[in-house]
């Protein structure tokens, strides 16, 4: 990736700071820019800054910094951890399931 002006980052970091530009940071990256959920909040943990959002959730810097790589790589991170990233950002993870409308099944 290019690497941006630095205050551009910094900027970007500040405003991250805020949970809607933070919800609108997360959907620009999968609508617009077509990466998963997973890549999109390991783009916003480094533009936050890894240090930083350790002191903001309470984590080590270096298993922030592990966290990320296993976002980008696609790898299995548990809902308690994908929910203790988005609360970093003042966000609230929330899971629904769609289903299709089905008969309801009669009772014998």
């Amino acid at each position: 990736m290019a690497r941006r002006a630095k205050n551009y980052e910094s900027a970007t970091a500040a405003k991250l700071r805020d949970p809607i530009y933070a919800r609108d940071y997360l959907q620009a990256c999968m609508h617009n820019h077509g990466k998963s959920f997973k890549e999109a909040l390991a783009a916003m943990i480094d533009q936050y800054g890894h240090s930083e959002f350790a002191k903001k959730t309470g984590m080590e810097p270096s298993n922030v910094t592990r966290l990320a790589k296993r976002l980008i790589d696609n790898e299995d991170i548990k809902h308690a951890t994908l929910d203790l990233i988005c609360k970093g950002f003042g966000l609230q993870l929330i899971i629904f399931a769609d289903l299709p409308h089905t008969r309801s099944r009669k009772r014998k």
